[in-house]
């Protein structure tokens, strides 16, 4: 059974009750509602002010942990006050000022290569079904096909990757209508861990969608604040609707008073 949803009001007390804070955000499923491919799921306007207030906040450090691709999250939020982390952490800009960095195993490389070639076919045989390729990863889309053959074709190739995966230092990653082949080692937890170390924040928020955002949330400190956007994951800490009711928890925390800052009354 899944647990019941805590209101945007509620759980922005809690990550309003300590400062200075820390946000990791998920984008797909969490920040925007999912489309049918990738390339649709642009951040509106609203989404975009939004934070662009957090990241302006002197109280508050923003991160976006996305499986997205370095060149997607660059153009979309690129020009933000903002931490990115694409492909679950695998290449990461720590904030607006810093230049994106990152590591790749040459022999993971190549058999992300011979892998391809897998996952290439598979997309052939499944109508509706497109593969996405990053510079680490590569991801079969199945969406937007048929649910019965779709799911079919996962199993298919969940049992034919995962032992290759297993011998060379590769994952295999099951996440919302999306098998994605990406290094073993890399995931959002990884980035909650080096963005914390030595950081001075005493509310710490998480909030995702799927299992690509469990090691997020395990790798939060005691204190720190798990949130599940819809219902793909069950027993969550805290749990909302989706989308929407994400931003309005964002905007309240956005709108809140800065300590040491009086209001200006105009009156």
């Amino acid at each position: 059974m899944s647990t019941a949803s805590t209101s945007p009001s509620a759980i922005a007390a809690l990550v309003l009750a300590r400062s200075p804070r820390v946000l990791f955000l998920d984008y797909d499923g969490t920040l925007v509602p999912f489309a049918r491919t990738p390339e649709l799921a642009r951040p509106d306007a609203e989404l975009l002010l939004l934070l662009e207030e957090l990241g302006a906040r002197p109280d508050t450090d923003v991160h976006v942990v996305s499986g997205r691709s370095r060149a997607s999250l660059e153009a979309w939020l690129g020009h933000l006050p903002i931490g990115l982390h694409a492909e679950h952490g695998y290449w990461q800009r720590a904030s607006q000022r810093h230049a994106w960095v990152t590591q790749l195993v040459p022999e993971q490389r190549r058999w992300l290569r011979l892998l391809e070639r897998v996952l290439v076919c598979a997309v052939e045989e499944l109508p509706g079904a497109l593969l996405e390729r990053k510079s680490s990863s590569l991801a079969f889309h199945f969406r937007n096909a048929d649910p019965e053959e779709a799911g079919a074709a996962a199993d298919r190739l969940r049992a034919e990757l995962l032992p290759v995966c297993a011998r060379h230092g590769l994952a295999l990653l099951d996440g919302n209508h999306v098998l994605e082949i990406r290094p073993e080692g890399v995931h959002k937890g990884t980035v909650v861990r080096e963005v914390l170390t030595g950081s001075a924040a005493r509310a710490v928020l998480a909030v995702g969608d799927d299992t690509t955002d469990l090691d997020m949330f395990a790798a939060l400190p005691d204190h720190g604040v798990a949130v599940v956007a819809g219902d793909r994951l069950r027993d969550a800490q805290h749990r909302l609707p989706g989308p929407p009711e994400v931003r309005e928890l964002l905007a309240l925390v956005a709108a809140a008073p800065i300590a040491g800052v009086e209001a200006v009354s105009f009156s």
